[in-house]
């Protein structure tokens, strides 16, 4: 788990949710969430997301009606291996989701996107714009830890 997705976890808590960290291999007892750890807010499963039949069933043990996915690919991961992964996991994210019918699903990443990038297209104290003829994207000027 990383940086944001337990930052993120720690701001549901504080908002009151249930939360369910998933993991895949590793595993590290933040302490921003110690308190909370074997609780019943907070329980942790280890997934593999390319497993679409594992992660279905965890959802619907759970109950889940909201999915955060902030999963990726270790960042020293072949790029073709590293598209399939972060690919395959996006794509069972959104078939649990469609099965379940949650109410909602986020995707977000980190800055682990621009690793080898020479130039990353923005920095913490101003934001990159750029356009499509379809899309806007904005790079927020607010670091994603920022929960107010």
């Amino acid at each position: 788990m990383g940086f944001v997705g337990l930052h993120a976890a720690r701001c549901f808590l504080d908002a009151g949710s249930r939360v369910l960290l998933t993991r895949y291999r590793t595993w590290r007892a933040p302490d921003i969430l110690a308190a909370e750890l074997g609780g019943d807010h907070l329980a942790v499963e280890q997934v593999d997301l390319a497993d679409g039949w594992a992660l279905l069933e965890v959802v619907r043990r759970y109950g889940v009606r909201s999915l955060l996915h902030l999963a990726g690919p270790p960042l020293d991961t072949p790029p073709a291996a590293a598209y399939t992964a972060a690919l395959t996991g996006l794509i069972n994210v959104l078939e649990a989701a469609r099965q379940q019918g949650l109410e909602r699903v986020t995707v977000a990443s980190s800055i682990a996107v621009y690793a080898g990038c020479p130039r990353p297209p923005a920095t913490r104290s101003g934001p990159s714009r750029r356009r499509s003829r379809r899309w806007r994207w904005t790079m927020a000027p607010t670091p994603a830890w920022t929960c107010a």
